[in-house]
This record gives C-alpha cells, sequence and structure tokens, in this order.
C-alpha cells in the first residue's frame, strides 16, 4: 500500500473510531481494485438503497444507446405495490409518470416501488455490468 492510501486509511480509521454499532468502509483508485483500503472491507453488508445507484446509472446508459426513453409513461398498476418508503404506493393506480419521474422518486424519496418499476426495465445484468464497469 503506498504512503497516500496509507493516510487515508488512518483517517478512516479516526473518523470512525468512537462510531457504535457495525459498519464498513471501503474505497479504491478508479481502475484499481488491488489497491483498495478500507475498514472491515472484507465483511457483508445488506445493500439497503445503495443499489438505487448502479440501477439509475444502468438506466441512463440505456437511454445514451437508444435503448430505453426516459420520456416513456408508465402506468402504475396493483401490482406495483410495494410495502417500504416512497410516495407511489399513496397514489392512484393508473397514474402514469415517466420514466425520468420514476427514476427521481427512486433517489429523491427513495420510492421502493419505483425501484422496483425501474429494476423491471433494465434488468439484473445491466445493473451487474454498471457495478463492474
Amino acid at each position: 500500500m503506498n504512503e497516500k492510501l496509507e493516510h487515508v486509511t488512518a483517517l478512516l480509521g479516526d473518523r470512525v473510531a468512537d462510531v457504535e454499532g457495525q459498519f464498513g468502509v471501503a474505497a479504491w483508485p478508479v481502475g484499481k481494485p488491488d489497491e483498495a483500503i478500507g475498514i472491515n472491507m472484507d465483511e457483508s453488508f445488506p445493500t439497503a438503497s445503495t443499489f438505487k445507484v448502479p440501477l439509475l446509472y444502468a438506466l441512463y446508459q440505456m437511454h445514451d444507446r437508444g435503448e430505453v426513453d426516459l420520456a416513456q409513461r408508465i402506468r402504475v398498476e396493483k401490482e406495483h405495490l410495494v410495502p417500504g418508503s416512497g410516495v407511489l404506493q399513496d397514489l392512484d393506480i393508473g397514474i402514469e409518470p415517466t420514466i425520468r419521474d420514476i427514476a427521481v422518486l427512486m433517489i429523491v424519496l427513495s420510492d421502493n416501488q419505483a425501484t422496483d418499476m425501474l429494476y423491471a426495465i433494465v434488468g439484473a445484468d445491466r445493473i451487474h455490468a454498471a457495478m463492474d464497469a
């Protein structure tokens, strides 16, 4: 590990020394995962809403390639309803927000229903590819 990375690791350790609970932090230079630094970085943690960032990234990759139109409207159906955070679950069945609107709800309000709707459009393979990029 080089001197700069050692310094960053020490700073991370200082920042979290008094934090209660279980946590992990990992970082590495772009394109150099073998130079990863962190604390508890080999532990597994639930992804929770962090998963929404690569989902959004993959959606916009699809848009850039012309595979999806962010202005397309998607009808919210009863089967889209899921428990959790967000506002789509409280709106009328049958509304037709754009894919862009749904993406905004997913990121700004952490809307789980919006996340599921976008996941159905993007798919696991594209999300994994986006995370590997």
